[in-house]
């Protein structure tokens, strides 16, 4: 039923801004009325829930309208924030008030002053006297608000009045209403108002926040919450409640035998005690539920208790999925295939082939030497893929004991075994579930896990250590080696079954001595991650470039993690922590010189390493003639650019000529 409402004023269009707030505010639950004192009300009697009156002034003019059972409100008025700007204008000038009434002048006057305006003085005046005012004027600024007045004196007008916060609030609460104030920005609702009270205000919005946040939790909650006073009446609880118990969600009541849903929740033993009971297992109507009920005390008083309620069996299936939820923090993959660096032809064609792979979801075997960047291709594969939003999770079948393997991979159930956590453990494949499992070192596993893991792949399911509970998992797996798994067959080290399961998509990362041309591009990237501060001499860098690299670009990473911390802002040969290792400063590298013509140039060279004399092209050019080699000037041109190339010679603009390296004197000493 809606609430009844008389407002009475002296002014039409400002009983029209009051009443806009209050349907604003409490929309279809209240009816206001209108009396304007100024105009024909009809002398009824008013018979309304509550009557709000601007003055008591105004209450006398018809008091025996009244009758002694009605509410009787004295409003309160303030500013829109609009009118309060164009009046801030004015903090230091003396104003004149001129209102309905001289008692309603004063009374917006104290308001004024509260909000910060009229301390050089106030004065006030009603409608039937303000032109006494003009006469003897002590005033800088005629304010009015809403009236246009007949004069030939200059006013402000600001516009209306509106009801001010604790207007508001307090018809809500005489009306039965103030749930209509709960949750909602009551400044902006009531017409943008500017608060006479600043600590009301703030404290309301504080309150609303409070009980918005309460409500959004309930909602959210996957749980029933259920709460009582002391007398047992109930106040809160959400549609997950009335959905688990199946009662009227509509009901709100006090807690009786009656009420078998509720009746057997402890919450007497929880007030009487003030003491919480946690996850206790409770049957109601035959069914199984979790509850929790916490008492509600402040400062040493005890209002009443709070129950959560959870559906057991719900709670059960749930399980794994909220603990994947946290282990899976640091499951994922970071690289991509633009983490991939070089532009050489073997390592193109790798890349290509992996990116055709990622559409798939058939398992794969990635083969490579150690230090290549296997789990760097498995990564960049898996956010290729379709199940890229999903976990990648990727662990090392040799760094781990076989005691344990199989716990990692499987899980593990409630006492399974000695030291096994309390309440079992996720395994690895169930975290992985609806995205990818990166096994790598694969051929490291042993035998009696390849077996298990054989099933795991074929049915798609696994069960825990210890446990008898079949679980689905949706996985594709990315399998890596350092090994020849062919000859681990041949030795009975390694299934034969497996390896076929595993092998769908076979995939070789090539070594890094078989991508030169990568390892300047290489250097470059991982000195601009590293912020390295240094540059290389060419026979460094030439050096660098035929080093075998028997760690592949995990050596490559560290040597210049090595170079980074010396300290030196130009590295030389003799600097590289590698000089002791095998390098291609051989005869099979001096034979890919492609004729006698290159093998006679870099002997010139190395002869005349002392630079006793300037040898350009033409200088060379005759020299071979006079050895009876027949080659033009542009054919020695073009074999010296291939030499330096190879960082053996450095050719020197303009007339300067070219010299042999110290790289390249390396190759002649150690051919000739």
């Amino acid at each position: 039923m809606r609430k009844t409402l008389t407002l009475i004023g002296y002014n039409d269009n400002t009983l029209k801004v009051w009443k806009s707030q209050l349907e604003k505010m409490f929309g279809d639950h209240i009816e206001v009325d209108l009396i304007n004192l100024n105009g024909n009300y009809g002398k009824q009697n008013i018979t309304s829930d509550l009557l709000v009156v601007p003055s008591f002034s105004a209450y006398l003019l018809i008091r025996e309208l009244v009758p002694l059972s009605t509410k009787v409100i004295f409003l309160k008025r303030t500013l829109t924030s609009s009118s309060f700007e164009r009046l801030s204008e004015y903090k230091r000038k003396k104003l004149l008030i001129i209102d309905e009434t001289e008692e309603m002048a004063h009374q917006i006057s104290m308001g004024l002053l509260q909000l910060g305006i009229g301390f050089y003085g106030i004065e006030c005046c009603g409608l039937n006297n303000y032109m006494d005012q003009f006469d003897n004027p002590h005033f800088d600024k005629a304010i009015t608000f809403g009236i246009e007045l007949d004069s030939e004196y200059e006013c402000l007008n600001i516009g209306h009045t509106v009801l001010d916060l604790d207007t508001l609030i307090e018809i809500g609460v005489d009306l039965d209403l103030d749930d209509s104030i709960n949750y909602r920005n009551v400044k902006l609702e009531a017409g943008d108002i500017e608060p006479l009270s600043q600590g009301m205000f703030y404290i309301l919005n504080k309150i609303n926040r409070c009980e918005s946040s309460v409500t959004t939790l309930m909602k959210v909650a996957n749980a029933g919450v259920v709460g009582i006073q002391n007398n047992g009446e109930i106040f809160m609880y959400n549609e997950k409640l009335a959905e688990l118990l199946k009662f009227d969600s509509n009901y709100l009541g006090l807690l009786s035998n009656k009420n078998d849903e509720l009746s057997q929740i402890p919450f007497s033993q929880v007030i009487k005690t003030g003491e919480e009971i946690k996850e206790t297992l409770v049957r109601i109507n035959g069914v199984d539920f979790i509850i929790t009920v916490e008492p509600i005390v402040h400062s040493g008083n005890r209002y009443g208790a709070i129950a959560i309620i959870k559906k057991f069996d719900e709670e059960e299936r749930k399980q794994h999925i909220f603990r994947k939820q946290l282990i899976q923090k640091g499951h994922f993959a970071k690289r991509s295939f633009g983490d991939i660096v070089g532009k050489s032809e073997r390592l193109v064609e790798c890349v290509e082939n992996a990116k055709r792979m990622a559409k798939s979801n058939a398992s794969m075997l990635i083969s490579g030497e150690s230090g290549v960047g296997k789990e760097i291709f498995a990564q960049a594969i898996h956010n290729a893929s379709k199940r890229s939003t999903y976990q990648f999770v990727a662990i090392n079948c040799g760094a781990i004991p076989e005691s344990l393997l199989e716990s990692e991979l499987f899980g593990y159930e409630d006492g399974a075994f000695t030291g096994a956590k309390k309440g079992g453990k996720m395994g690895l494949f169930e975290l992985a579930h609806m995205g990818t499992i990166f096994l790598d070192e694969i051929g490291e596993m042993p035998i009696l896990l390849q077996k298990r893991l054989l099933r795991v792949l074929e049915e798609r399911e696994i069960v825990r250590i210890g446990g008898d509970r079949v679980i689905p998992v949706d996985v594709r797996v990315i399998a890596a080696t350092n090994k020849n798994i062919k000859h681990m067959i041949e030795d009975n080290q390694f299934r034969e079954d497996l390896y076929y399961r595993i092998n769908v998509l076979p995939l070789t990362i090539p070594p890094l001595r078989d991508r030169t041309e990568d390892i300047q591009l290489l250097i470059a990237d991982y000195c601009n991650k590293i912020n390295g501060q240094f540059d290389m001499s060419s026979d460094a860098m030439a050096y660098m470039t035929m080093y075998e690299w028997p760690g592949n670009i995990r050596e490559l990473r560290n040597c210049l993690e090595y170079l980074n911390n010396l300290g030196k802002k130009r590295i030389e040969l003799k600097d590289l922590p590698i000089q002791s290792e095998k390098v291609y400063l051989t005869a099979s590298h001096f034979n890919t010189l492609q004729d006698e013509v290159e093998q006679f140039l870099l002997l010139e060279l190395y002869r005349n390493k002392e630079g006793l004399k300037k040898l350009g092209r033409r200088s060379l050019c005759k020299l071979a003639h006079e050895n009876g080699l027949k080659i033009s000037e542009q054919k020695i041109r073009n074999l010296l650019i291939e030499l330096e190339k190879r960082n053996l010679v450095t050719i020197f603009p303009g007339k300067s000529g070219t010299v042999i390296t110290e790289l390249g004197m390396k190759v002649v000493e150690r051919n000739f």
